[in-house]
């Protein structure tokens, strides 16, 4: 008979373990989740660690368009090194050009991209002007100018980025050249900070070489001189 009961009780405490999970997930599942809840579910579900990545993903970019922004501040301020690269002929061929390919567009950013599309599509990279130093590192041989990378339509990743500053500065839209990792490549101002690189044809970009510094139409600033 004793048997008997402690089946009972067993029962009986599996049957209120069940009803009390129940009425908690039903209370659970009728408000918002805390952000341990949430980090928990995706624990639970196995994707953490794509959960994390995501996350430390949106802080970087977070982070770059901020050491950007300071950047741009800095240039627009005069502070930092500066090293004149030249000014912008609105009519020059090369306004003219930047004029006729943003025609009919009234969204600033289809007119950055209209920009970055036909420097990717025209200028054609210029393998024949890389020279090695004596470390086999890859050096530019002769530096062409904006309106010599527009004659020839040939330019190396930086001559690009120079070619779309100035493209862009034709029609009135702020951009700058960034370099960094033995790359360059622009941002541009619309409504928000768009990354560019024309070199690989990528638009709104999730950039993966590192910031050392940007570049106006005039002038340049390094990140060590905001340290």
């Amino acid at each position: 008979m004793k048997k008997h009961h402690h089946i009972y009780a067993i029962i009986a405490l599996t049957i209120i373990a069940i009803i009390t999970v129940s009425t908690l997930i039903v209370v659970f599942a009728g408000r918002e989740k805390t952000e341990d809840e949430q980090l928990f579910g995706v624990l639970f579900k196995g994707k953490l660690e794509k959960f994390i990545e995501e996350k430390s993903a949106a802080d970087a970019l977070t982070q770059r368009l901020a050491t950007y922004k300071i950047l741009i501040n800095s240039l627009s301020k005069g502070t930092g090194s500066f090293l004149k690269v030249g000014t912008i002929d609105k009519s020059s061929a090369i306004c003219q050009k930047a004029i006729e390919i943003a025609a009919g567009k009234s969204v600033l950013k289809d007119k950055i991209k209209a920009v970055s599309d036909y420097i990717h599509e025209n200028i054609k990279y210029d393998f024949g002007n890389i020279v090695y130093d004596t470390l086999g590192k890859p050096r530019i041989k002769a530096k062409k100018t904006p309106h010599e990378t527009f004659e020839v339509k040939k330019a190396l990743c930086g001559e690009q980025a120079e070619l779309f500053v100035y493209m862009a500065g034709c029609l009135d839209i702020e951009a700058f050249q960034a370099y960094g990792g033995g790359h360059a490549w622009t941002i541009a101002k619309s409504e928000s900070i768009v990354e560019i690189d024309t070199t690989t044809g990528c638009f709104e970009c999730g950039m993966w070489q590192p910031i050392i510094g940007v570049c106006d139409a005039e002038s340049c600033i390094k990140l060590e001189h905001l340290v």
